[in-house]
């Protein structure tokens, strides 16, 4: 890569104004931005009800939040307090429609339950951290350089934004607050990366106010800054601890299913587990028509904690099971 390509970009003086104009026109709360919000939520709620990743995908290209939250950040890169303040005022009010719609939606009769891709917005783990950094990289990008196409940029900001809040909405309808805790987690990361991946970008490309800057004073301009990092490392230790106990959790079950691989169980047992996990116990349970002697348990215990790289409190538990056919007997007359 030649060092040049590396060199801060310095845009025209038309180009820099226009720029500025467009991000500061769409971080405005109005009514395009109102409806979009609503008809995307509404279409995000649908899809993560009836588990659809093509309707999911259908909320995030119209999802309109790419336009304030590139407005907060060029108001905190530009030191105006006014530009933050109606960005921060559209946010609130499109994540509360967000959040009211999913959860009047999830009270609907039609309600199917916790879907996989409810799920999946339930436990966020840090590498959606660097998944919507790199969002808020190629969205900023798409606006500061002519070349790439704008919805494309949206695109990406949406990937990461439109489903969280209906998520949490849907799951605080069916009364599972841990989860939607979650969902507002991942939306709270997912908006603080995009957040600073925008300023670095705008940053980048001179799009500051240097005057501003030097009147407020250095600490006054990074201080503003400070709060929204300080938050996404906290954030981030969080997630990143979550990443790690699902990657040991994930080396326990190929542990787990490689042992039963290579063990003969007793004909007619149930060789799929259920695996249960309370704090650091981790609980298997099998079926079967009878129990199988000490030594193979021993040999079970025995190949899971060799094959394990950590420490594991296991427990196995068998439960004595038959099958039995039923058969249409005559009715006595």
């Amino acid at each position: 890569m030649p060092l040049a390509t590396l060199r801060p970009v310095r845009l025209s003086a038309d180009d820099r104004a226009a720029i500025i104009d467009e991000i500061e026109e769409n971080s405005a709360s109005c009514r395009r931005y109102y409806v979009l919000t609503v008809l995307a939520s509404v279409i995000a709620a649908v899809g993560l009800l009836t588990n659809s990743p093509a309707t999911i995908i259908g909320a995030m290209i119209i999802e309109p939040s790419m336009g304030p939250i590139l407005g907060l950040s060029l108001g905190l890169v530009r030191f105006r307090a006014a530009m933050k303040r109606v960005a921060i005022i559209a946010l609130i009010y499109g994540n509360l429609i967000a959040f009211v719609l999913g959860f009047v939606i999830g009270s609907l009769p039609l309600n199917y339950g916790v879907t996989a891709e409810m799920a999946s917005r339930a436990a966020p783990t840090f590498l959606d951290m660097v998944v919507a950094f790199a969002s808020g990289l190629a969205g900023a990008y798409g606006f500061v350089n002519p070349r790439v196409n704008p919805a494309l940029a949206g695109v990406a900001i949406s990937v990461s934004l439109a489903p969280p809040v209906v998520a949490s909405g849907l799951f605080a309808s069916l009364g599972h607050w841990d989860s939607a805790g979650g969902a507002i987690v991942l939306y709270a990361a997912n908006f603080l990366c995009i957040l600073l991946a925008a300023a670095g970008v705008f940053l980048y490309y001179r799009l500051g106010s240097p005057r501003k800057a030097e009147r407020a004073g250095i600490g006054a301009y990074i201080g503003q800054f400070l709060p929204y990092l300080a938050v996404s490392v906290v954030i981030g230790w969080f997630l990143m601890n979550t990443l790690s106990r699902l990657s040991r959790e994930s080396g326990e079950d190929r542990a787990i299913h490689a042992t039963i691989s290579s063990l003969s169980f007793p004909e007619g047992s149930d060789i799929d587990p259920q695996i249960k996990r309370e704090d650091s116990e981790v609980e298997l349970t099998f079926r079967g028509p009878k129990p199988p002697p000490r030594a193979f348990m021993s040999a079970l215990r025995s190949g899971i904690e060799e094959r394990v790289a950590h420490s594991i409190q296991l427990r196995l538990k068998w439960i004595q099971s038959e099958v039995f056919e039923l058969k249409d007997d005559p009715v006595p007359k």
